[in-house]
């Protein structure tokens, strides 16, 4: 996000800065989309596993057969096939009913690396009966004023007696919305695209989910919400916006949103050509409208001086508010790039298993020439603290959306690590996020399934690179005994062409840092390997000037 981008109303991490062809996509992780079916005792997979990533000459990645994997998660036969062996037939028999989860690791030619799990539930072929699980209800409500919406998953889980999972019955699944005003009820089947329901009086109301799947199994769940009329007056637009000098230039960032919502649950949007930023300035009296203000917010002033900036805002139901910005203005007023971090200002949010991030992230540097920094979209990264599923997300991939399914019900640590275009970085952890609701696998994790999780941030003094954070392993074999890292062979190459050492873990216990003898832009690179053998790798990006 631009540093004076002060336009964003749903801040989903939505970011303007176009990232050069050359080096968007050499990171782009393998695409994973395959599917099972069941066969009594024996799972066959299908679908597509292939190459994203181009790098920067723009040739195409190809997919590493011998290296992407497939592991059953049978104890019983820890067979691993390679994608290589799957291009005739991919298909694995299991001796024994019971849950598992199928590993697939894809690797392509630059190193780019996918995770992706499936869990099963195999009946033998002499099983008289399948499971009678009921279906899982696995919803959240969201209320706007006497509006109503339900998010999340309904899903069958049960298993005929022929090995054949069940599906939902959409028409005979229903929502009871509580409303005696309205008694209709919502299907699953007219649920599918939004489920959502208006209040005609403010009050407290009981949902009621009825849930039945193909083979007559059913579950039911009561949902509690209390409405409330909202007027367009309740709620003035949110200014949240501070402000860089350098020089004679001050530059605004931050955000400016509408918060009201009517009582229809219609919520209000900015009036982009009524919001202004009035500057102060006698010597130019000139306004900036949030329209103008889209990608870029700044002002030039002719004289130093003590400078009071307005700001008002306005929304499309006509509810204002009104800040006023102290700065003063001077020809020593000069940030160097090193000197400002980049803020970063998000929240996470959770719906089932779901955790998705809110907020905004922006570059505060400006360098001597009054030129402002822009966040680098491809090195600030979301690391999701999930060791069972280790992808991270760039804020490249985060542009529309930044959300995360986790596996397992539990509480997890999310990181947010921001790089600007100067080098800058700063980092944010959100925690603790508790899952309320999340499916649970009954699959012991073997040596191979579960690689190590690396969560390190470099940090710049002068030429010398020090590193800090954590690399620790996830996988418990079938006895419940847990990896440790391999210290010896956990390394750290520093990307240095004039001094390529490597540091192993053991090493970097007590200071893991690496003196560069020129400027430039270096990768530094993490190989992790636990004591099963598992390993994985990540990179860190630093800029020595």
């Amino acid at each position: 996000m631009n540093a004076s981008n002060i336009k964003r109303l749903a801040f989903l991490l939505s970011f303007l800065l176009l990232v050069p062809a050359a080096f968007a996509a050499s990171n782009s992780p393998p695409a994973i989309t395959v599917s099972t079916s069941l066969s009594a005792d024996t799972v066959s997979l299908s679908g597509n596993i292939y190459a994203t990533a181009v790098n920067a000459t723009g040739a195409a990645a190809s997919m590493n057969l011998q290296d992407t994997t497939i592991s059953w998660g049978d104890p019983n036969n820890v067979t691993v096939t390679t994608l290589e062996q799957c291009e005739a037939y991919c298909g694995h028999t299991y001796p024994q009913p019971g849950n598992y989860t199928i590993f697939i690791d894809a690797v392509d030619s630059l190193g780019n690396i996918n995770h992706e799990y499936i869990n099963i539930s195999i009946l033998s072929q002499n099983t008289s009966s399948g499971s009678s699980t009921p279906p899982a209800i696995q919803v959240s409500t969201n209320v706007s004023g006497t509006f109503v919406s339900i998010d999340g998953n309904i899903f069958a889980r049960s298993i005929g007696p022929n090995g054949v999972p069940a599906t939902m019955n959409a028409k005979a699944s229903h929502i009871s919305w509580g409303d005696q005003s309205n008694s209709t009820n919502t299907t699953l089947s007219q649920c599918y695209s939004y489920c959502a329901h208006v209040y005609s009086q403010a009050g407290n109301y009981q949902i009621e989910i009825f849930a039945i799947d193909s083979l007559n199994y059913s579950s039911a769940k009561s949902l509690h919400v209390l409405v409330s009329n909202f007027s367009s007056s309740s709620a003035p637009p949110t200014i949240h916006l501070s402000y860089q000098v350098a020089a004679n230039l001050v530059a605004l960032n931050g955000s400016i949103y509408a918060s009201a919502v009517n009582s229809q649950g219609v919520k209000a949007t900015m009036n982009n050509q009524a919001t202004t930023i009035s500057w102060g300035d006698p010597q130019n009296s000139t306004d900036s409208t949030l329209a103008q203000c889209d990608s870029y917010c700044s002002h030039s002033y002719a004289q130093t001086g003590n400078y009071t900036i307005t700001i008002s805002a306005l929304d499309s139901f006509g509810d204002s508010s009104l800040k006023q910005i102290q700065v003063t203005v001077g020809s020593n007023s000069v940030l160097s790039q090193n000197g400002a971090k980049p803020s970063i200002d998000v929240n996470a949010s959770v719906s089932g298993d779901t955790v998705s991030i809110n907020g905004n992230i922006w570059a505060n540097a400006v360098d001597s020439s009054g030129a402002l920094a822009s966040i680098d979209t491809q090195q600030t990264t979301i690391y999701w603290g999930d060791p069972n599923n280790l992808t991270n997300s760039t804020m490249a991939q985060c542009e529309t959306q930044c959300s995360h399914a986790y596996s397992k019900a539990g509480t997890y640590t999310i990181t947010v690590h921001a790089v600007d275009s100067f080098g800058n970085t700063n980092q944010q952890s959100l925690y603790p996020t508790t899952l309320v609701n999340g499916s649970s696998s009954t699959s012991n994790l073997t040596g191979y399934f579960a690689k190590p999780s690396i969560a390190v941030t470099a940090s710049m003094s002068n030429s010398t690179v020090s590193l800090s954070g954590n690399i620790w392993a996830n996988a418990v074999n079938t006895f419940g005994q847990k990896a440790q890292i391999n210290a010896q062979q956990t390394t750290i190459a520093w990307g240095d062409p004039n001094a390529p050492t490597t540091s192993n873990l053991q090493q970097c216990e007590l200071s893991c840092t690496h003196a560069y003898s020129q400027p430039g832009n270096y990768t530094i690179s993490i190989d992790a390997v636990d004591g099963f053998g598992n390993s994985a790798v990540d990179y860190v990006h630093v800029s020595v000037s």
